[in-house]
């Protein structure tokens, strides 16, 4: 499978990267014209993987505003995004199918520039089968709900998060010490 390289932008995880332009595209901060404008012209030949990974390549590469990254308040990995029907009608075919999905979510790196955040939720694209690292999330001011898939790492984080009240996650997620002690906190913690 061809790895999708890292930008140096903000957001250096393509997943991470495509969850930010859907809430862009929400909230009337990027126009549709554009992302279709990126996707123009995508070479018809190779295989649907490497095609796949341009076109997700080419949104990678769009500049993003700060300030209206900023602003964004909820973010979500749903499968039905319409970043993702974007990109697949680009390509003319399905990208999300299989075990190894170019639109999943590797790493939280940049997400402290979502200085508004309120709700993350890591359902759809948001799975991954590698243990990710929750780290980024320390200290976040606003995230008051949270909803994780799979497994992670550094639930220590979540205790570093003032504003948090509502974790949905399992033991199989995170350590169970660390939900016992957001629970004692007063934390509500839910099972997916």
């Amino acid at each position: 499978m061809t790895e999708v390289t890292e930008s140096a932008g903000p957001f250096p995880d393509p997943g991470l990267h495509l969850a930010v332009v859907d809430a862009l595209l929400r909230a009337g901060a990027i126009e549709v014209e554009t992302i279709v404008r990126a996707l123009a012209d995508l070479d018809p030949d190779g295989d649907e993987d490497t095609r796949a990974h341009a076109a997700i390549a080419r949104v990678h590469a769009l500049p993003l505003d700060p300030a209206e990254v900023a602003r964004i308040t909820e973010l979500d990995f749903d499968d039905s995004n319409d970043i993702y029907r974007l990109i697949d009608r680009a390509l003319g075919f399905e990208v999300g199918s299989d075990d190894a999905c170019p639109y999943d979510l590797h790493s939280l790196a940049g997400i402290e520039r979502l200085g508004a955040l309120t709700s993350l939720s890591l359902y759809g694209h948001g799975y991954r089968p590698q243990d990710l690292d929750l780290g980024p999330l320390r200290g976040h001011p606003k995230l008051a709900e949270l909803i994780l898939t799979g497994r992670c790492t550094d639930a220590a984080a979540l205790e570093s998060l003032p504003a948090l009240r509502q974790l949905t996650a399992t033991p199989r997620n995170i350590e169970p010490n660390a939900l016992l002690r957001l629970i004692s906190r007063g934390v509500t913690v839910k099972k997916p």
